[in-house]
């Protein structure tokens, strides 16, 4: 299976939700437009309850962040949390 660039054309509102993303998760534009077209392809759509358990682990993280943190532990929490890559779906 090869590897192939395409060019395409989106709307504002779609580039905006890709920056979103691509700020959210650390991954370029190209990563997050690839990774939802192959969620696609695949028909692995995430269900309801899926993406209602992602917030409850996110809430678990975040109800644990407390005053009085360096930004070291934070920065530490946070690629913690990135690298669980199902919280954005």
């Amino acid at each position: 299976m090869g590897v192939h660039r395409l060019e395409i054309e989106v709307t504002d509102s779609v580039l905006s939700w890709i920056d979103r993303v691509s700020a959210r998760t650390g991954h370029s534009r190209a990563e997050v437009v690839a990774e939802k077209l192959e969620e696609q392809a695949s028909g692995e759509e995430i269900s309801k309850e899926q993406r209602l358990e992602a917030f409850r682990r996110s809430w678990d993280v975040v109800s644990k962040l407390g005053p009085g943190r360096s930004q070291a532990e934070i920065d530490q929490q946070v690629r913690e949390f990135r690298e669980d890559r199902n919280y954005d779906r």
